[in-house]
């Protein structure tokens, strides 16, 4: 919960689990909403608001491996993304 811009937080969704983090991700905003819409990222803003979620998770398995499944695919949905940026660079160039 320290304001140092976020973590990459797609590393670690890839792997099909809820993400929580804190509310500086300037660095990673526009991961941080695709999670969020994906319902697999959890902005929190204090360690009460961590544990809450966190203890909403872990009742419910089902729901965190949906959450956790919608996370992974929206990582996989966008893999390769840099790639077809530059070529659609190359190809305007010229």
């Amino acid at each position: 919960l320290v304001p140092k811009g976020g973590q990459n937080i797609l590393e670690a969704a890839a792997w099909g689990r809820v993400i929580f983090y804190g509310p500086s991700m300037e660095d990673f905003s526009q991961e941080a909403a695709l999670l969020e819409d994906a319902g697999a990222g959890i902005r929190i803003r204090d360690a009460r608001e961590l544990t809450e979620g966190m203890l909403k998770i872990l009742a419910d398995p089902q729901d965190a491996r949906r959450r956790g499944e919608s996370g992974r695919a929206v990582v996989l949905a966008n893999m390769g993304a840099a790639e077809r940026y530059a070529e659609m660079i190359i190809r305007h160039m010229g």
